[in-house]
C-alpha cells in the first residue's frame, strides 16, 4: 500500500498559468510523469498547486514545450487572522453564484498578491 505524504505549506509552490490551456498542459505532463501518484492540486483559475521538491522535472517539461508560469505563493488558512478566516467562511457559505467566487478570489488575490 502506498503513503501520501504530507507537506507543509512552505514545502509547496503554486503555478499560475496565463490560458486554461497551458494549466491543462501542465496537468497533462503533470499526470503522465515519473511520480505522478503525488501530491499535485488544481486549484482553479489557472493555478495548480505541486511540492517545491517536483518543479525542476516539471520546469523543464513546461519549458521544452514553451509553457511558461508565475510562482504564486500557497497561504494555508492557519497563516490567516481568527477575523479573516471566520470572514471567509461566511463568505464561502453564502457564494451562490460563480461571479461571487471570482469575486471574492479577486479581491484574495489584491489582497495577498497571489
Amino acid at each position: 500500500m502506498q503513503t501520501c505524504k504530507v507537506y507543509e505549506t512552505n514545502e509547496l509552490v503554486g503555478l499560475k498559468f496565463t490560458t486554461n490551456e497551458d494549466c491543462s498542459a501542465c496537468i497533462h505532463i503533470y499526470s503522465h510523469g515519473p511520480d505522478w501518484e503525488g501530491y499535485f492540486s488544481p486549484v482553479g483559475h489557472n493555478v495548480v498547486v505541486l511540492p517545491r521538491e517536483k518543479l525542476p522535472w516539471l520546469q523543464a517539461q513546461l519549458a521544452a514545450v514553451g509553457i511558461s508560469y508565475t510562482e504564486v505563493p500557497v497561504v494555508s488558512m492557519g497563516d490567516l487572522p481568527p477575523e479573516e478566516v471566520a470572514a471567509l467562511r461566511r463568505q464561502r457559505k453564502f457564494l451562490g453564484t460563480p461571479e461571487d467566487k471570482k469575486q471574492l478570489l479577486e479581491e484574495l488575490r489584491k489582497k495577498y498578491g497571489a
